[in-house]
């Protein structure tokens, strides 16, 4: 069967950014260790990125996870604002070359992005121009969803306008790529360009 639609992750595949530094800044904030700071966070980063909570309620909660297990301080909400924004400033890299790819594939397929993101690095990426070549543009932070639900990947292929069966997911997650495959998209698990021109070849893509 045809590839009609190809969606594109942006984090490991579009860009590239080192987010795990959060722990890292964070802990300073928090006079906490990383790993403390992790363990109180990761499992709020699901609301986060889809939008249910916002990164002021998020940090809230985080400090208060800490503080009642004794293992930071409550900082003032204005020491975090701009926190996830400039941890994308500061690691952020652009693939160029998977950027132009984008841009030619939409001469023969439509070309979206499908993407787990928070609202702060969703604006910055916006005002760079990195989502341009992106119609549908999926993000978890605006659609109340995120991958791996099987939710999410079926709003894409509504909004890209083809069946499921024809949309071709490239991720840099397993998990995502098993959960899209499941739902009953073809996925490509990306690894770097080469592989990925290679499996975008085998549909006459390019």
């Amino acid at each position: 069967m045809a590839v009609q639609a190809v969606l594109f992750d942006i984090g490991g595949v579009l860009i590239h950014a080192n987010l795990e530094l959060y722990a890292d800044y964070g802990s300073k904030i928090f006079k906490c260790t990383p790993e403390n700071l992790r363990a109180a966070a990761q499992p709020r980063v699901p609301k986060l990125e889809k939008g249910e909570i916002t990164s002021e309620e998020f940090w809230k909660e985080v400090g208060e996870v800490l503080w009642s297990k004794g293992q930071g301080t409550l900082p003032e909400p204005i020491q975090l604002r701009g926190l996830w924004k400039q941890l994308m400033k500061d690691s952020l890299k652009l693939d160029e070359q998977v950027l132009k790819l984008c841009w030619n594939l939409r001469a023969k397929v439509v070309v979206g992005a499908l993407s787990n993101t928070i609202k702060e690095h969703a604006e910055y990426l916006h005002e760079l121009g990195y989502y341009q070549p992106f119609r549908p543009c999926v993000l978890s932070c605006l659609v109340g969803q995120r991958k791996p639900d099987k939710a999410i990947y079926v709003l894409a292929a509504k909004q890209a306008g083809k069946s499921i069966g024809k949309c071709l997911l490239i991720d840099d997650s397993e998990l995502n790529c098993q959960a899209a495959k499941a739902a009953g998209m073809k996925v490509h698990h990306f690894t770097g360009l080469y592989p990925l021109v290679s499996e975008l070849s085998k549909y006459k893509l390019l």
